[in-house]
């Protein structure tokens, strides 16, 4: 059986986000985390206590650019519809205008997709690093399993940041005491940080890793940091293709 969350605030993080738009930024405040997410075009921002009770404290509508881009994908979604109505209008399916309808509607489209995104990137772009806020694509890894249900958010922060500058990739291993050991591959470059409870930050060592043969990361900590490979796991936040 998975051990539960040592931070509950995480697993509520993960249920006020869920189905978001874009990357939620989250901050800790006197031991409440807020969390401001955009559903949809419409920005949420939650206020979740050291219990895991999460309350809706704000809610924006959606800016005039979320709908102007919604407006250009419904009128790509359209031109491409129309394509299978050609028939209709006394043209075959290989005819020049069909082709054109086809493509020019897929790309009306994925424009209209991308000013969404744009739009909902910006809402919540106003939360800003300098304010306290952070990324945390971490919160899109699976639930109830490590490293979610090891580490404290703070320390959830501490990793990101650290994989962030590295390739969005590294591997975690829980220490008896509550802290982190975070392994980064930087070129080719090993790193092994301490990440404290608290979210903070010490650097072990580091050393070269030999080139002749593309490991994955998690066997490299392995070879290198010993204990068994079960005791590593991996924290990709690389897009997926």
């Amino acid at each position: 059986m998975l051990a539960p969350f040592t931070d509950v605030r995480i697993a509520a993080a993960q249920r006020v986000i869920k189905g978001c738009d874009t990357v939620p930024r989250v901050r800790e405040v006197e031991g409440e985390v807020e969390v401001v997410s955009v559903r949809r075009g419409r920005l949420y921002r939650h206020i979740i206590d050291e219990t895991g009770h999460a309350r809706l404290v704000e809610t924006v509508e959606r800016p005039a650019r979320w709908w102007l881009g919604r407006a250009v994908l419904l009128i790509g979604v359209v031109a491409f519809l129309m394509t299978w109505f050609t028939p209709l209008f006394g043209l075959d399916e290989v005819d020049a205008w069909g082709l054109v309808a086809l493509v020019g509607g897929v790309v009306i489209w994925w424009i209209g997709a991308a000013i969404q995104w744009i739009a909902s990137s910006k809402s919540v772009g106003k939360f800003r690093d300098h304010d306290g806020w952070s990324e945390l694509k971490a919160l899109g890894l699976p639930p109830d399993k490590p490293p979610l249900n090891w580490l404290s958010l703070a320390q959830l922060c501490a990793v990101e940041r650290i994989a962030g500058e590295r390739g969005d990739e590294a591997v975690v291993r829980r220490q008896e005491d509550g802290g982190a050991e975070v392994v980064t591959k930087d070129r080719h470059v090993l790193e092994r940080h301490l990440v404290g409870r608290d979210g903070s930050v010490a650097l072990m060592d580091s050393t070269r890793s030999p080139r002749r043969f593309p490991q994955a990361l998690k066997s490299r900590a392995y070879e290198r940091y010993g204990a068994v490979p079960s005791g590593w796991t991996v924290v990709d936040l690389r897009p997926s293709d």
